[in-house]
């Protein structure tokens, strides 16, 4: 019904009509289902689990590596000492030639134990550098990473127990860093792990010298650090409208990657993709066949009646537990990668399935047991390298007693 007087009325030209503001809510927060509380339980395992388990291992490595050195150069110096000579008095002259015999015997029995019992190799491969085989080091970069990994699954479950990501901008960025990087990172270093286990059992390895693991770490936190650029530049938070009217609107916010239309940005998680997990994969693939050859076909290294079952066994073990790291990565890191292209190639939102945002969770997995296999890898590494300063004494007193003789 119009208004008398105001039947003719005509607004100005100017006017300007100013909707009423929207008001943003959060949804309210609700009592989290059964397959919610599970999750958060689980994944809060895997936190205890990973940054304990890691830090235990990296501060156990750290302390042998301390004292190990020491203690080696005070063994090293008892068994190269000198046997001290003993005066033979006028009074036992009868029994010279029995004493000397049974010396010359003893020397002879040490010396065939030395070569047929323990397995002397072959060979002695001459580096500039003493860490030919790093694998310490890199088990302990390995152990750094996922317990930064396994830091990062705080905010994770926090986002999904409450539903929301609480923390802002600037911690989703160092969130999705920490994931992507020591995803990225994790595969190098499972890979530098594989080949230098073949490098210690390998009959092609004994003209070649390990890299050293300084440079190598270097140039893989590099690799990294390009990769994920691109991630550290579209991290965002992203909102979901779950209901909106003229004057509410009720929206979540989710740590993600922002949807970006530029043609080098829109490239860049298959870039990320193929250099960051399927060339590493290819080349863990490869190198653990090899070390499956080598192992059931033989080793040229050792002479065949100077090879030792203890040494055989504790490469076993070591080549085992090699493939088991490489085996779990591979598993957990796989399907979160395939998603991310399928993200990517489809437009997918993570909402759109309840168990796709799942396997984003699976590199957390990885991160929280690899220090079980690696921790087996440096007892079986520690053996070897044990077992190998035994044998050089030995020989170097065999040597030493077969000159004088």
């Amino acid at each position: 019904m119009a208004l008398e007087g105001y039947d003719d009325y005509v607004p100005p030209e100017d006017a300007t009509f100013e909707p009423p503001p929207i008001e943003i809510v959060h949804p309210l927060t609700e009592s989290p289902s059964e397959f919610t509380v599970i999750l958060c339980a689980v994944l809060l395992l895997a936190l205890v689990v990973g940054v304990c388990g890691n830090a235990s291992l990296f501060s156990l490595i750290i302390y042998i590596r301390k004292w190990s050195a020491p203690l080696s150069a005070i063994h090293a110096q008892t068994l190269r000492q000198p046997l001290q000579k003993t005066n033979v008095q006028p009074s036992v002259a009868r029994h010279e030639t029995t004493t000397v015999a049974k010396t010359q015997n003893n020397n002879n029995q040490r010396c065939f134990e030395c070569i047929c019992n323990i397995g002397v190799p072959l060979w002695r491969p001459q580096c500039r550098h003493s860490n030919t085989y790093p694998i310490k080091s890199y088990i302990i970069v390995l152990c750094l990473t996922n317990f930064i990994v396994s830091t990062s699954l705080a905010p994770s479950i926090v986002e999904r127990f409450v539903g929301v990501w609480l923390l802002g901008t600037g911690v989703c960025k160092i969130h999705l860093i920490i994931v992507v990087g020591g995803n990225i990172l994790t595969s190098y270093l499972v890979m530098a792990l594989t080949f230098n286990c073949l490098s210690s059992i390998s009959p092609a390895s004994t003209q070649r010298c390990g890299i050293n693991s300084g440079v190598a770490v270097l140039g893989f936190l590099l690799i990294a650090v390009v990769l994920i650029t691109p991630t550290a530049i579209n991290a965002t938070l992203n909102d979901i409208i779950i209901y909106s009217t003229s004057a509410v609107r009720v929206q979540t916010e989710k740590c993600a990657e922002a949807a970006h239309h530029d043609r080098i940005l829109l490239w860049s998680p298959f870039v990320t993709v193929l250099f960051g997990h399927i060339l590493p994969l290819i080349i863990i693939t490869y190198l653990n066949i090899a070390i499956l050859k080598t192992l059931l076909f033989g080793n040229k290294r050792y002479d065949v009646a100077s090879l030792s079952s203890m040494r055989a066994s504790l490469e076993k073990k070591a080549a085992l537990s090699t493939a088991i790291i490489g085996f779990v990565h591979i598993v957990c890191s796989s399907p979160h990668w395939a998603l991310v292209l399928f993200e990517t190639a489809f437009r997918l939102e993570q909402e759109a399935s309840d168990w796709l945002p799942l396997l984003h969770l699976l590199p957390f997995i990885s991160a929280a047991v690899l220090w079980m296999p690696a921790g087996i890898l440096h007892e079986q590494t520690q053996r070897l390298k044990l077992f190998e300063k035994k044998t050089s004494s030995c020989c170097d007193s065999c040597d030493s007693s077969i000159r004088k003789r």
